[in-house]
């Protein structure tokens, strides 16, 4: 039976060796421009996230400046921390998108690079290394001794990331004295 399959492959043997070069080729520049887009998408994702970050802690400051609090069981909570929440909230959003969402994109068009590299290195002998270089400098990373993969690095910024407007939420929460006129009352 003559599948899909079968017949592409049939096609592909009546193709020259330089036509099957060309097309690699081409394949090889769709992923490494494939492998910049994902990179540029992350970057401006991690911008978003600065972006953020400087209006949370600028809301947050000048809630706190304003005294700006409300009552909960008898205790002044000031709306700085739960700003600072809200915004390790979102942050914890700027995390999935980039970890979760598009570096998986950008992870596999490098392995799709990589893997057309090595079919266009049979023909011409180590012209092509841009992929497998990404991958082997990406591994070369060490923190305090521990070599740290861009996972774990994605993880370890991100989460510093939350768990600063966190440790600044509880900070606010404990350090501020609201005056005793400024409450909103809940």
């Amino acid at each position: 039976m003559n599948t899909p399959k079968n017949s592409i492959e049939g096609e592909c043997n009546k193709i020259s060796e330089e036509k099957k070069l060309d097309v690699m080729l081409e394949a090889w520049k769709v992923a490494v421009d494939t492998q910049r887009h994902f990179n540029d998408v992350a970057m401006k994702i991690r911008h978003f996230g600065f972006v953020i970050l400087a209006a949370v802690i600028g809301a947050a400051g000048l809630s706190l400046r304003s005294n700006f609090s409300f009552l909960l069981f008898d205790y002044n909570i000031p709306v700085g921390s739960l700003i600072m929440l809200s915004g390790a909230f979102v942050w914890f959003g700027i995390y999935f998108l980039d970890a979760k969402w598009y570096s998986p994109f950008l992870i596999g068009s490098v392995i799709t690079g990589i893997k057309l590299e090595a079919k266009l290195n049979e023909i011409c002998e180590g012209c092509f290394t841009h992929s497998s270089d990404i991958k082997a400098e990406s591994n070369k990373v060490y923190i305090f001794g521990l070599k740290v993969d861009s996972k774990k690095r994605s993880v370890i910024f991100h989460f510093s990331m939350i768990s600063f407007l966190i440790t600044l939420a509880f900070l606010m929460l404990f350090a501020a004295t609201p005056a005793a006129g400024a409450t909103l009352g809940v």
